[in-house]
């Protein structure tokens, strides 16, 4: 999909996914906006808000912390729900 991320949001008893334009993440160093063609990426969440944009508008989703990947495209967050 040219133009979009594949947003995966994984937590102990829900996963999400959606096809986004942009991702705002709580780095742990500093927080982070992922675009289509991001470099690839691992890094440390603390505990924040991811928030995403949608064609319908923005979502937002509470965590306390966790990690992010992204590749290819892709954006996988692994986190804890607050």
């Amino acid at each position: 999909m040219e133009g979009k991320l594949q947003l995966r949001i994984v937590t102990p008893t829900d996963l999400r996914e959606e096809s986004v334009s942009s991702v705002w993440l709580p780095g742990a160093l500093a927080p982070m906006e992922i675009r289509p063609a991001h470099a690839p990426l691992t890094a440390a969440l603390t505990a924040g808000e991811i928030r995403w944009r949608t064609g319908a508008g923005e979502e937002r989703f509470a965590i306390r912390g966790g990690a992010v990947r992204v590749a290819q495209n892709v954006v996988t967050v692994c986190a804890e729900q607050a």
